[in-house]
Formats: structure tokens, sequence, C-alpha cells
């Protein structure tokens, strides 16, 4: 499983989903207050796409940015 975190701000990504729901629903059990949004594509900036069994993860919007300054 990878967990992505910036302050509180979560992504999680596995091979299955089991385990993502297992997790989400052992942090509700301990009373944090969750949202869901289901799968993402984007996250802080940062575009994931499944290339069979990796994520490949570019930045292109982020660098467009600089290269304009």
């Amino acid at each position: 499983m990878i967990v992505i975190q910036y302050v509180d701000d979560f992504g999680l990504a596995c091979a299955t989903q089991g385990p993502i729901d297992e997790l989400i629903e052992n942090l509700k059990k301990k009373g944090f207050q969750l949202t869901v949004e289901g799968s993402f594509s984007e996250f802080l900036g940062i575009k994931y796409e499944q290339e069979g069994e990796a994520i490949a993860m570019t930045q292109k919007g982020l660098i467009g940015r600089f290269l304009t300054l």
C-alpha cells in the first residue's frame, strides 16, 4: 500500500481495494472523520496514471508554470 499524506489530505493506493477499505474502517472506528472521494488521478499537483502494474507520477502542470515564469 502507498500512503501519500500532506497535512490533512491523504491519498491511498494498493493493488487491491480490500486493504484500503480496512484501513478506512479502522480509522473511522478510532474516531477519525474521513471524506472518501473515490479514485484519484491528481493529488496536490501530481498526476497519477496506472501503467500495467506500475503507477506513473508526473508534475507537468507545475513544470509548465516554472518554465513560463
